[in-house]
């Protein structure tokens, strides 16, 4: 399995779970998933795949480009069959701490 196939997989599996999640394919090897403001990107280098998650604490764009955003631990995956699933459980967790936040602010 190639890291673009790795990646199609994730890409669907996240999509069905979460659809209002927008998806940014800027490269073959790199796909970003946003929802409210939290973020992932995914990418395949190799036969490992790095997940680097983020959180946007601005408010306007220029704030979210400007040192406003907190880096988490990346994470990483071998691209493989049995790894696809636990990437999606990874994007899909990182972006539903958005939806739990949200709701306690309301």
């Amino acid at each position: 399995m190639s890291g673009v196939q790795w990646l199609a997989e994730v890409d669907k599996r996240v999509r069905a779970r979460m659809p209002d999640v927008e998806v940014s394919l800027p490269d073959e090897d790199l796909t970003t998933f946003m929802l409210g403001r939290r973020g992932v990107v995914l990418h395949a280098v190799g036969q490992q795949a790095m997940l680097a998650p983020s959180q946007s604490t601005g408010t306007t764009i220029a704030d979210r480009l400007e040192h406003r955003v907190q880096h988490f631990d990346a994470m990483a995956f071998a691209i493989s069959e049995e790894t696809i699933a636990k990437g999606a459980d990874a994007v899909c967790a990182h972006l539903q701490q958005n939806e739990r936040t949200a709701t306690k602010l309301d």
